[in-house]
């Protein structure tokens, strides 16, 4: 399994852990809870949606804090 792969790579190369990051609201949180992982409550993710712009003529939609933002 991949994971266990992963997991073992880490502990030989002495890494501090494992850090994920997947959509809240998918199925996948949970299978993560299921295998041992936490939430953690001191981490924010972050980022900058001007990024995903190319040109002023630009529209999208992008996922953010629980809420959908129109851009620009």
């Amino acid at each position: 399994m991949l994971m266990r792969q992963i997991e073992k790579y880490v502990n030989e190369n002495r890494f501090a852990g494992i850090t994920l990051s997947t959509n809240k609201y998918a199925p996948a949180p949970n299978f993560y809870r299921k295998n041992g992982f936490v939430d953690c409550e001191h981490v924010l993710f972050m980022a900058d949606i001007r990024l995903l712009f190319r040109s002023s003529n630009d529209t999208a939609t992008f996922h953010c804090c629980k809420h959908y933002t129109k851009y620009p």
